[in-house]
């Protein structure tokens, strides 16, 4: 019985040797592709006001009016836009939640609420709306 039990032991910490081995590898990959990711994003934002900059400097030499950099502004509009965006998910998670509650307390049978609307109203539609917002930063249109 003895031995059984030592067999089982061995298995067990072999098994978990494998499982630390795939979990560090899988980390140390994750690393390199971030680190990959962050140098190609750098190179593109170089590239990017590179861009910019030649523009600037070509409608400067042609006699355009340049239009200021929208840094200063950006900053501004983006601690409005995260409040906003804030303020409007505490509103609509507390509306759900005050929803849910008045059907529970009116409810014969509470279990019977829609948990598959709920999660798609609590969860899915802000995430959505996330999601879509982020992209939508993410690709500034700039001169």
């Amino acid at each position: 019985m003895l031995h059984i039990l030592i067999i089982i032991g061995w298995i067990m910490a072999i098994g978990c040797m494998l499982y630390l081995a795939k979990g560090m590898l899988q980390d140390r990959l994750h690393v390199r592709r971030a680190r990959k990711l962050a140098i190609r994003n750098a190179l593109r934002a170089k590239r990017r006001e590179r861009f910019i900059e030649n523009r600037r400097y070509l409608m400067r030499q042609a006699g355009h009016p340049i239009p200021p950099r929208s840094d200063v502004v950006k900053v501004d509009r983006k601690q409005t836009q995260n409040l906003f965006g804030w303020v409007t998910l505490i509103l609509w998670q507390a509306y759900w939640i005050i929803e849910i509650a008045d059907q529970f307390k009116k409810s014969d049978h509470p279990l019977q609420l829609p948990y598959f609307f709920l999660f798609i109203v609590m969860v899915v539609i802000p995430y959505g709306i996330y999601w879509f917002a982020r992209r939508r930063r993410q690709r500034p249109i700039e001169l």
